[in-house]
């Protein structure tokens, strides 16, 4: 599940003649599809930040201060409180200690855009994120993620989300801009989800696994 980019960059540590093949990995839709009929559809939050890994939610609380009318939650265990997290604030933190697909279902269900905010990084972050990026694709929801995310050139093609530069006024504008654009970049990604899931991920493994 990476990016051209990022398979170029594996194949400058690869010395013998081997195949080198990008696979993009994408969601197993009709699992979504299955168990969100399951869950409470009501909208709670404009912004979900569900992810723990190279994540900096710090900078995440620091943008919806500038927008004091939104919210947002954060999901998180009890020994990585983000350090400047305050409580009556309008971003509140939801704990869990092990992972739960179902729990995610529902928040994701609750809210209407993904946040990824990605550590600063020189270099392309890789993988990080993919998880969260997928439970975006397949239940439609847009995304806003930092230009360093491995994904961040297909959000870009195909405008199913917003990309900001590692600051807190581009997060806070790209968060606003993110709802005011909200039906358009939702119709976007519920159309990409159609015909990027984990079918067309596994025919084209199955090329190089079966010859």
């Amino acid at each position: 599940f990476f990016t051209d980019e990022l398979m170029d960059e594996a194949k400058k540590y690869i010395h013998d003649n081997r195949q080198v093949v990008c696979n993009y990995w994408y969601p197993d839709k009709d699992w979504y599809d299955r168990n969100k009929l399951k869950c409470d559809t009501s909208v709670k939050y404009d912004f979900l930040d569900n992810g723990k890994t190279a994540r900096d939610h710090n900078l995440f609380i620091r943008s919806m201060r500038k927008m004091p009318d939104k919210r947002a939650v954060i999901v998180t265990d009890r020994n990585h409180i983000p350090s400047e997290y305050r409580e009556g604030e309008n971003v509140d933190l939801f704990f869990q200690e092990k992972p739960n697909d179902f729990t995610m279902l529902q928040l994701c269900m609750n809210t209407k855009v993904m946040v990824i905010p990605l550590e600063e990084k020189k270099e392309m972050l890789g993988p990080i994120g993919a998880t969260s990026y997928m439970d975006a694709i397949a239940l439609g929801m847009p995304v806003v993620t930092n230009k360093k995310a491995a994904f961040a050139k297909e959000i870009e093609k195909y405008h199913t989300g917003s990309l900001f530069d590692l600051n807190e006024d581009s997060l806070a504008e790209v968060l606003r801009v993110s709802l005011e654009d909200y039906a358009h970049l939702r119709d976007e990604m519920k159309y990409f989800s159609e015909n990027h899931t984990i079918k067309q991920y596994s025919e084209n493994l199955a090329k190089y696994l079966f010859v």
